[in-house]
């Protein structure tokens, strides 16, 4: 998974007008599978779901999801939360 993102997903992310900010992995205390954890930027919520849509159906990204996945699925499930930035955030 790690390949993927760092190979593919955060250009064709970028290509599609989405921020890449970082990106992290857990620390599960059961030694379970680390979930893989991201943060994007964008200007609107509206904004942010049309580029996901784009980026969804992008061919390159199609492409690179299947040839990765080829071996066996690597996500499970995407959960997807939308924060604001409070006014004294470096990150706003």
């Amino acid at each position: 998974m790690q390949t993927r993102f760092r190979d593919h997903t955060r250009d064709l992310f970028e290509k599609q007008g989405l921020k890449n900010y970082p990106y992290w992995l857990t620390v599960e205390k059961d030694g379970a599978q680390p979930k893989l954890v991201y943060l994007f930027g964008h200007d609107s919520k509206e904004a942010f779901n049309a580029a996901f849509d784009r980026f969804r159906v992008d061919p390159d990204w199609v492409k690179a999801r299947d040839e990765s996945e080829a071996p066996g699925k690597i996500v499970e499930k995407v959960d997807g939360v939308f924060y604001k930035a409070l006014p004294f955030s470096p990150m706003k």
